[in-house]
């Protein structure tokens, strides 16, 4: 194991020690910014450890751009909105980050199918690599739909406040969650075939 590979997993060390206290502290009013704090660090640590041990780097100025203006971007959204939301309006902003972080969940797992299996320098996926991409997509485009769900009714938007009765709507979620199923088999049946990619179509629909 190289040197470089020696100090990733140092840095994720480090990440997983803030993310454990910043989790900590979250749980207290007092302390819950000082935790929030520790939690964003462990994240950029987290990050940057992923961008050494990945080559990220040597992509080369694009990849330097992309990064750049991804934090940036990220930064004034949330700053902007952690400036002008009240104190009321707090659970329906944590619902819609919450929301944003499996859209980013989802979307991340795709992408990497795509480059994982797609094109003539892929290096192929594995059965639990194909798994474990299946759930990410279901489990983010369900966190992100359901989110969205979550933020309408606590921001009191009419279009969320019918009650809606569906017949058997047991059945249906569950005919839903057997398709997404068939949809993650297909991505681990043939990740790199046409039968994949129908699987990573499907499940992604089924899911949201």
């Amino acid at each position: 194991m190289e040197f470089i590979d020696f100090f990733c997993i140092f840095l994720y060390m480090i990440a997983s020690v803030f993310f454990i206290m910043g989790i900590k502290k979250l749980g207290k009013a007092d302390s819950a910014r000082k935790g929030n704090l520790m939690s964003s660090i462990g994240m950029g640590i987290a990050v940057l450890s992923v961008l050494i041990s990945q080559d990220v780097f040597d992509g080369g100025v694009i990849a330097y751009v992309i990064i750049i203006l991804a934090i940036i971007a990220g930064s004034v959204i949330g700053f902007i909105w952690a400036k002008k939301v009240e104190m009321t309006g707090m659970p329906q902003l944590v619902a819609l980050f919450n929301g944003f972080g499996g859209l980013s969940s989802m979307l991340v797992a795709i992408s990497q199918y795509c480059a994982l299996s797609g094109g003539s320098d892929a290096v192929g996926t594995d059965a639990f690599t194909s798994l474990t991409l299946g759930l990410t997509i279901l489990i983010g485009a369900v966190a992100f739909t359901g989110s969205l769900i979550a933020w309408g009714k606590l921001a009191g938007l009419k279009m969320f406040k019918k009650n809606i009765s569906i017949p058997g709507k047991n059945f249906i979620n569950a005919g839903i969650l057997a398709v997404a199923a068939l949809g993650i088999l297909f991505i681990c049946i043939s990740p790199e075939g046409g039968l994949g990619v129908a699987g990573v179509v499907i499940t992604t629909l089924a899911s949201l």
